[in-house]
């Protein structure tokens, strides 16, 4: 999968390799791109989320997805909610 240079905020970029691997990069705050072999893109989940910090790419999309409140219901994919909870503290990063 080719880098992500998106500005956008909450997509998804998702590709099924042949060997069973599912690879997303999830455009958010920053681009997360994970792998794994036991979720879909299909799979999302709703989450309530605090409004994090604008910036100049995500400030229009906040107005979108939060308005004025600090706290609202966001639909992520589950690839991305479980890499969240589970393993957000170890991250490998390959050069």
């Amino acid at each position: 999968m080719a880098d992500v240079d998106d500005k956008g905020f909450k997509t998804l970029y998702h590709y099924d390799d042949n060997n069973g691997f599912c690879i997303f990069s999830w455009v958010d705050d920053i681009v997360v791109t994970i792998v794994s072999t036991n979720q879909s893109k299909e799979a999302v989940i709703m989450l309530r989320r605090s409004r994090p910090r604008d910036n100049q790419y995500n400030k229009q999309f906040l107005l979108l997805d939060f308005g004025e409140r600090a706290l609202t219901d966001v639909e992520i994919p589950r690839a991305i909610d479980y890499y969240n909870l589970k393993i957000k503290s170890v991250i490998f990063h390959v050069n």
